[in-house]
């Protein structure tokens, strides 16, 4: 049976996907088994580092810890953080080869394999350099990546290690009253997870209720057809009261 992996991002739900795998460590203790071989494994970015001592959140059973941001950012934002804390888990760098020597664990992101494996090079995009000058649409230009955020690096890494037949992805709300970034990184996280589901088939995803992953904004997953849009008039209403 295959392993399960906690994606953990910062939203509201993070702290039910924390308690999540506490939960299954202590039941795991219980039964005299190791959580470190037979618990839930967490990925998470940036700032979460599994260090109690110094006041870092707890976070339990992290495996894996990614940096996608470019060097100015990193150097600005997150290194002398990581230097002070060192990272004790593969740091995963997308944006910036260049420190891949000053942190001992870091690794870079498989990208030659991830293009591979996630073809999102077949959608095509119109050159509008060539429709500026006149020269029509030609064949497109080809999408390549599709990244908004740091989890898509995330769900892509899990489907293509294989290992995992459960991921939870908690802390991963798209709350735009929150955020204004969730309204281009909701789909493209969807997007992933999708293509996940396609590369693994026995592979199940579990999302918190109250995450709009998978949900219009404000209509948590209603279905188109079964609401009503627009509401119905008072003349709609009376003909349904006569039925």
């Amino acid at each position: 049976m295959g392993k399960k992996l906690m994606i953990l991002g910062n939203g509201p739900s993070k702290n039910k996907g924390l308690n999540i795998v506490r939960a299954d460590n202590m039941r795991l203790c219980e039964l005299g088994l190791s959580p470190i071989e037979h618990g839930i494994d967490t990925w998470s970015t940036n700032f979460h580092l599994q260090d109690t001592e110094n006041g870092l959140i707890d976070t339990p059973n992290l495996r894996m810890l990614f940096q996608v941001h470019g060097r100015e950012l990193v150097d600005i934002r997150f290194k002398d953080h990581y230097q002070t804390f060192p990272v004790k888990v593969p740091l995963v760098l997308v944006g910036a080869p260049s420190l891949i020597n000053e942190f001992p664990t870091a690794v870079m992101f498989p990208m030659d394999e991830y293009l591979k494996r996630f073809p999102f090079a077949r959608i095509l995009i119109d050159n509008a350099d060539a429709v500026a000058d006149g020269l029509g649409y030609g064949a497109g230009m080809p999408l390549e990546e599709y990244h908004a955020c740091s989890m898509s690096y995330m769900v892509a890494l899990a489907a293509m290690l294989g290992i995992y037949d459960k991921l939870y992805i908690y802390g991963v709300d798209f709350d735009h009253r929150l955020r204004h970034e969730s309204s281009f990184e909701k789909g493209c996280v969807e997007t992933h997870i999708t293509a996940a589901l396609q590369m693994r088939p026995e592979m199940t995803v579990q999302i918190p209720a109250e995450c709009w992953l998978f949900a219009s904004h404000e209509n948590i997953r209603m279905h188109y057809g079964s609401e009503y849009n627009p509401p119905f008039s008072k003349q709609e209403k009376a003909a349904i009261r006569r039925k």
